[in-house]
C-alpha cells in the first residue's frame, strides 16, 4: 500500500475527477495532503457532478474540460502523477452511440497523451481502464495473460486507449501504469444510473422503491470491489513509477452472484423486491457471464489486495445514499460548452 508520506504536497492532477470512482479519489488525495487539480468536462450521462467534489471544494482546482475537443488544461502535464478516469462507462449505450464512445474513451485519451509527449515536464500517468476488455472468460479467475476480447465499442475503445498508452511509452518514452478494474460500487455513483453498470442499476432501483429484475435469476457472478479498495488500489500504482509499462488487473478475490449482491443489500436495507426475468437479446450480446480476477498480479506489485468484504462495503454505500438522497440522485450536470 502507498503511504500518507507519498501524496504530502506533490502535485496531482485527476482527469474525471468529479465522476465515480475519481471523486472518491480526489477526497483522499486532498486528506493526505496532495495539491489537487481536477479537470472534468461535466458531459451528460457520463457521471461527473460538481457535487461529487462537495467535501474538499475549497482545496482543490477545478477547470471544466472536455478533453476530446478542447486543449489539454496545463496542469495536466505540469503534475507529478496523473490519475486518468476519463471516459463515459456506459456499456449498452456504447451499442447504440458507437462515435460517442470512441470520442469520450478514445480521443480524449489521445489527446491526453499527446500533449504529455509534447510537453518538457512527463508526469507518472495511472490509466483506468476495465476487466470488460477480457470479454466472456475463457478461464477463471482471470488473469492478465487472458485472450482479450472486447465485447462492446466501449471495450474496444477502453482496450484501444490502452495500446495507445503502450505506443507511447515504446516510442517516446512515456510512464503509464495501466489498471484493469472490475465492478466497483459505493458513494458517489452519480444519479446510479442504470447505463453505468449493474451495480448503480441494482442499487438506485431499490433506493427509487422499484423492483429488482435480475436477469436469469442473477446466478452470474462479480468479484464487486468497494470504491474505497479501487482508490487504494489507484494510490498504490500512482506512488509506484516502476510499474510503469505494466497492465495489473484490479477486483476483488471472493465472487459473489449478482443475486447475493441484490439480497445483501435489500437485507441492509430492510425493503425491497427482487424478480427473475428472461435476459433480453440486447443484453445476451454484450453480457460476460461469470467473472472473477486473479489478485496476484496486483498483490505483487502493488502490494495491494481488497480489504472491503461485501456487507460493510454495502452498508457505507447505502448509509450515503440514505443519509444524503439527493447524492444518489444528482440532476445531469450541465455542460460546460
Amino acid at each position: 500500500m502507498s503511504s500518507d508520506r507519498d501524496w504530502s504536497g506533490r502535485w496531482v492532477t485527476v482527469l474525471g475527477g468529479a465522476g465515480f470512482i475519481g471523486s472518491n479519489l480526489v477526497i483522499r488525495l486532498v486528506e493526505l495532503g496532495a495539491r489537487v487539480t481536477v479537470v472534468d468536462g461535466l458531459i451528460p450521462g457520463c457521471g461527473g457532478h460538481p457535487e461529487n467534489l462537495a467535501p474538499v471544494a475549497p482545496g482543490i482546482v477545478f477547470t471544466a474540460a472536455d478533453l476530446s475537443a478542447e486543449p489539454i488544461p496545463g496542469p495536466v502535464t505540469a503534475a507529478d502523477v496523473v490519475f486518468d478516469l476519463l471516459g463515459d462507462p456506459a456499456h449498452g449505450r456504447s451499442v447504440v452511440e458507437p462515435q460517442r464512445d470512441l470520442r469520450h474513451n478514445l480521443v480524449a485519451q489521445v489527446a491526453v497523451l499527446e500533449a504529455i509527449r509534447r510537453s518538457s515536464h512527463r508526469p507518472f500517468v495511472v490509466l483506468a481502464s476495465t476487466r470488460s476488455v477480457y470479454g466472456r472468460p475463457q478461464r477463471l479467475p482471470v488473469g492478465e495473460d487472458h485472450p482479450i476480447a472486447p465485447p462492446d465499442p466501449n471495450a474496444i475503445h477502453k482496450y484501444a486507449a490502452e495500446q495507445y498508452a503502450v505506443l507511447y511509452q515504446q516510442m517516446y518514452g512515456l510512464q503509464v501504469v495501466r489498471l484493469r478494474l472490475t465492478n466497483v460500487y459505493g458513494p458517489r455513483q452519480g444519479n446510479l444510473d442504470p447505463a453505468h453498470g449493474v451495480t448503480g442499476y441494482l442499487l438506485g432501483r431499490f433506493l427509487r422503491g422499484e423492483p429488482v429484475l435480475l436477469f436469469g435469476g442473477g446466478t452470474f457472478c462479480r468479484d464487486w470491489l468497494a470504491v474505497d479498495d479501487a482508490v487504494n488500489a489507484l494510490l498504490a500504482a500512482g506512488s509506484r513509477p516502476q510499474v510503469a509499462g505494466h497492465v495489473i488487473n484490479i477486483g476483488h478475490s471472493e465472487p459473489r452472484s449478482l443475486l447475493d449482491f441484490a439480497t445483501l443489500a435489500r437485507e441492509i436495507l430492510g425493503r425491497g423486491e427482487i424478480r427473475s426475468a428472461p435476459v433480453p437479446e440486447e443484453q445476451r450480446t454484450i453480457d460476460i457471464g461469470d467473472y472473477w480476477t486473479n489478485p496476484q498480479c496486483a498483490a505483487e506489485r502493488l502490494g495491494w489486495v481488497a480489504s472491503t468484504a461485501l456487507r460493510p462495503g454495502l452498508t457505507r454505500a447505502l448509509d450515503f445514499y440514505l443519509a444524503t438522497p439527493e447524492g444518489a440522485r444528482w440532476p445531469p450536470a450541465p455542460s460546460h460548452s
